[in-house]
């Protein structure tokens, strides 16, 4: 699957998705989140893959096999969102999967973190203060006064309050680790940022629609307000797992292009007879 395929398929996945939730008669979305759940399995294989093709338990492949273990734990937590409301038929209030979802940040920030160590990037004060770490700032203020502050209400109880805030603060994490996957692709060396890249959009588009969701409240499952914020929100989701896809995508076969380099090496010094 090459990254053309990687982005048709999302685009046939919005669409499928879209068609179905408009045009579902009984309001149950079980048809449209069941093709939901195609984005984030997809993502969570490639991302073995990637981890694969990099040579298992390698230093560089640490870094994926976190970001992976993030993905697996947003594919258990959809699958168990998908379990309770269309299976057991039961309202999703706090469950489970919200301790999935919300085990996904610090893998994914541990798996960043790791890749910016291994660039060994030193950037001046100057540096810092490139545009990126002011837009991400200024969106990092924006999540935690709307997704962290604006989300407790005296009308929840404390167990939603906190899984609500705990959403703002894994936002806020993804905002940190945006933020050094940028600085390192703009002052980083190498084939590998450009994968990054995709999973700097990914995030990107994980964490304004997570924003999104928060503004929209209870008003996000209102029928009357499917097209205007359910769909939306809901493709941003899909997209950010598709963009994810896609970096994973570039690392397989940048994996791939050195291991045939390293097949070739091999295979000549074979036929090299000694003198």
């Amino acid at each position: 699957m090459k990254k053309l395929d990687v982005l048709f398929f999302g685009i046939l996945l919005s669409l499928t998705y879209g068609y179905t939730l408009i045009t579902d008669s009984s309001s149950t979305y079980f048809v449209s989140d069941a093709i939901y759940l195609l984005a984030p399995l997809v993502a969570a294989v490639l991302g073995v893959i990637a981890f694969v093709s990099f040579g298992g338990l390698a230093k560089r492949s640490l870094s994926l096999l976190l970001i992976t273990i993030g993905l697996f734990s947003y594919l258990i937590g959809e699958s168990v969102w998908f379990y309770i409301v269309h299976i057991l038929q039961l309202e999703p209030g706090v469950s489970i999967a919200d301790g999935f979802f919300l085990a996904a940040y610090p893998f994914f920030l541990a798996g960043i973190l790791i890749e910016y160590q291994l660039n060994e990037i030193r950037l001046t004060f100057v540096q810092y203060r490139d545009w990126i770490v002011y837009v991400f700032g200024a969106l990092a203020l924006v999540i935690a006064y709307f997704s962290i502050f604006g989300s407790y209400s005296t009308d929840s109880g404390p167990l939603l309050n906190a899984v609500n805030i705990g959403y703002g603060i894994g936002d806020l994490i993804l905002v940190i680790g945006v933020c050094l996957l940028l600085l390192m692709a703009k002052f980083g060396h190498g084939q590998l940022k450009k994968p990054w890249r995709w999973i700097v959009v990914g995030f990107t588009a994980m964490m304004l629609a997570d924003l999104a969701y928060s503004l929209a409240g209870d008003a996000y499952y209102d029928p009357a307000m499917l097209a205007q914020l359910k769909l939306p929100i809901d493709i941003g989701w899909i997209l950010s797992y598709v963009f994810v896809s896609q970096g994973m995508i570039g690392f397989i076969g940048i994996a791939r292009e050195a291991q045939d380099i390293m097949s070739k090496l091999t295979s000549r010094s074979k036929t090299v007879v000694p003198q």
